[in-house]
């Protein structure tokens, strides 16, 4: 009798816990094409570079980490690291669908872009990355050829970094995705 009562004490739990774990069924937004569109232009490029940030609330930036991208390779460091050792791994092609669906929805193209700023476009969109969601800022490059900055802010205490807001800058310039010195390419 009394396994049956803790049994049946823990099936709201359960049920909740397989909640959180199913990803959510998001329907393609073709308004969110120019964002793919520059998503996939920028991780086309042979090398870039991309530092991601902590936003913190008086809205000071933390460095956090770095990665760059080679044709064949990327490496990653953490910035906070005290021993700031690189991490190696193979490039693979980035895709505007992740596991479960696309990685933007509800994109707003922001109105009253500066015209007299050399930046893009700015959108406004969801972010998913299973098991991770956000609300995103994406600014464009002039052109809206591809993407130079993102901010997500991730709504619940569900994080992919150790903060709740990231800024990710992006660098085209080849010369930002230099390979460090002494790694070895992945086999």
């Amino acid at each position: 009798m009394e396994a049956r009562i803790i049994a049946a004490a823990l099936v709201p739990f359960l049920l909740a816990a397989g909640a959180w774990a199913t990803p959510k069924k998001i329907p393609w937004d073709p308004n969110c094409a120019p964002v793919h569109r520059a998503f996939r232009a920028t991780f086309a490029t042979e090398r870039l570079s991309a530092i991601t940030y902590e936003v913190k609330p008086d809205g000071s930036l933390k460095a956090f980490g770095e990665a760059r991208f080679t044709d064949a390779a990327v490496f990653e460091r953490s910035l906070g690291s005290p021993s700031n050792r690189w991490i190696v791994s193979r490039r693979g092609a980035w895709s505007p669908w992740e596991e479960f669906g696309p990685r933007y929805s509800g994109c707003k193209l922001v109105a009253g872009n500066d015209p007299a700023s050399r930046s893009g476009s700015r959108y406004t969109a969801d972010w998913h990355g299973f098991p991770y969601e956000a609300d995103v800022e994406i600014w464009l490059s002039e052109g809206d050829e591809t993407v130079a900055k993102l901010v997500r802010r991730y709504p619940n205490s569900n994080w992919q970094f150790p903060f709740p807001n990231a800024l990710i800058v992006y660098d085209l310039d080849p010369a930002s995705a230099a390979e460090p010195p002494g790694m070895a390419l992945p086999e």
